[in-house]
């Protein structure tokens, strides 16, 4: 994974790796899908590489839904910009994939507990040392 230390300057996805891309559009894909009562396993799976990277994700999402203090923002499926939100997203998976855990803390601080950012940042982990090694599939 990239270092952190650029997370500030990501303001679209074309400022995101290809994995991240996927991962924030796998973001909006369960977020819309949501709404419709509709399950997007399959078509994340197909997006990230495997039906475990998937399951993950949703945990993520499930997770960080009941840890967010206000509703979590995404834009829309077509949009090149990200949320503040979506760039939070993207500043934790860097700094949980490298293992700097300060970093990870200092993102989250203000907002989160210290049990809940230890969670997150268990799953932000083993998700990112996944996706690393997951077979690269197109972001259609």
């Amino acid at each position: 994974m990239e270092q952190v230390t650029s997370y500030g300057a990501v303001q679209s996805l074309h400022d995101t790796t290809c994995a991240e891309m996927r991962v924030i559009t796998s973001f909006r894909l369960a977020a819309a899908a949501g709404k419709a009562g509709q399950d997007p396993a399959m078509h994340i799976a197909q997006r990230l590489g495997s039906y475990s990277l998937s399951s993950q994700l949703s945990l993520i999402v499930s997770a960080i839904g009941d840890a967010w203090p206000d509703n979590f923002m995404l834009s829309r499926p077509c949009c090149p910009r990200l949320t503040f939100d979506e760039v939070t997203v993207i500043a934790m998976l860097r700094s949980a994939g490298a293992g700097n855990r300060a970093v990870f803390d200092e993102l989250l601080r203000d907002m989160l507990p210290g049990e809940t950012r230890d969670f997150l940042y268990g799953l932000l982990g083993r998700f990112a040392a996944e996706l690393e090694t997951a077979p690269r599939q197109s972001a259609a």
